[in-house]
This record gives structure tokens, C-alpha cells and sequence, in this order.
């Protein structure tokens, strides 16, 4: 996966998903403090906080692999400019 404008539409989704376990955890929050906390109720929250979790570790990694790739580009464009400089008087 590249970093590109489907990353920016991820990060937004990833921000909507953690708003939504946000309101999840203050419901469950209040359901067991009230004591209608079902069994259900913490299974439903436990599986959106596995799928943030994912979600969290699959733009991480997308994210320093482009970071990775940028400084490799950087790297590579240095080396570019370096051989340009050398033969200056060939490549004009």
C-alpha cells in the first residue's frame, strides 16, 4: 500500500471509528455503573475495540512505509543530483 489520498480517507475513518468507540466505552461506562450491562453489550464493545485496534496497526504501518519510501526517494534524488553535478558539462 502507498501513502496517497486514500490515507487521508482512512485517517478519516479511523477517526469516525474511535469517536464511535468513544460514545461505545461512556454507554457500556454507564450501563454496568446502572447494572444493565449485558454479557452482549461487552462483546459488542470488545469487538469494535479489536477492529480499532487492527485498523490503528494497519495505518501505522502504512504510514511508516511511507515514510520509509520518502527518505529512500530523498536518498535516491540526492544521489541523482551528486551524479548530475559530476557530469555537469555532459548533462548540461
Amino acid at each position: 500500500e502507498k501513502v496517497g489520498p486514500e490515507v487521508y480517507v482512512s485517517l478519516k475513518t479511523y477517526e469516525k471509528a474511535l469517536k464511535h468507540l468513544d460514545e461505545a466505552n461512556l454507554k457500556v461506562q454507564y450501563w454496568f455503573r446502572e447494572g444493565w450491562c449485558t454479557d452482549e453489550h461487552l462483546k459488542l464493545y470488545q469487538e469494535k475495540l479489536n477492529d480499532t485496534t487492527i485498523t490503528n496497526t494497519k495505518l501505522k504501518d502504512v504510514i511508516l512505509r511511507g515514510l520509509q519510501e520518502k527518505d529512500e526517494f530523498f536518498q535516491v534524488n540526492l544521489e541523482f543530483d551528486r551524479i548530475n553535478f559530476k557530469f555537469r558539462h555532459l548533462v548540461g
